[in-house]
């Protein structure tokens, strides 16, 4: 089992609290699961056991507290980042209907959390910020382009300075898409 595999403190009966090279929570190893990858394999390889891991309910919890939604866009949503809040107020903007961090069940049974989704496009849009990791992201792309029920569209991080923009080029091309289905 790969949860097995990290290293636990053996020279006393005191459990880690906190990574030792960065000082995230290690829930009882020496190591967060992000540097025990990186110490170990020192991979680019998205694995199916490394993404269960690194989404486990705990974590989750964990990344709302550690990033609390406190900033305010304009309609009155709370985000966890200023790039979060550009994409609002622009859907806000442009007067369309979005649910910030919807629930979003994938087809490989676990739980996600997209930034935003569109209930009148059917479309989840998830900015990569900067804190993101790449092998994460790149799991998650491939997993949500899977499901054909949905649409979705992903920001990277190079487009922060031209986020507004981005976001007023997906608003076109999905109304676009949506009035060619009507």
């Amino acid at each position: 089992d790969i949860l097995n595999e990290y290293e636990e403190d053996d020279d006393d009966d005191d459990e880690y609290e906190y990574c030792e090279n960065c000082g995230a929570p290690s829930y009882g190893y020496r190591l967060c699961k992000k540097c025990y990858y990186a110490e170990q394999n020192n991979s680019n390889v998205a694995t199916e056991e490394f993404f269960q891991i690194e989404t486990d309910e705990k974590e989750v919890a964990d990344y709302r507290q550690k990033y609390p939604a406190k900033i305010r866009a304009k309609d009155g949503h709370y985000l966890r980042s200023n790039n979060e809040k550009v994409i609002d107020d622009k859907l806000y903007e442009n007067r369309i209907w979005h649910e910030y961090e919807r629930r979003y069940k994938a087809k490989d049974g676990r739980t996600y959390y997209p930034d935003f989704y569109l209930p009148d496009y059917n479309l989840f849009i998830e900015f990569f910020g900067v804190e993101d990791n790449q092998i994460k992201n790149d799991y998650k792309r491939t997993l949500f382009l899977e499901d054909k029920n949905y649409n979705f569209e992903f920001i990277e991080k190079d487009k922060i300075g031209v986020l507004e923009e981005t976001i007023e080029d997906i608003i076109e091309k999905h109304a676009k898409a949506k009035k060619e289905r009507a």
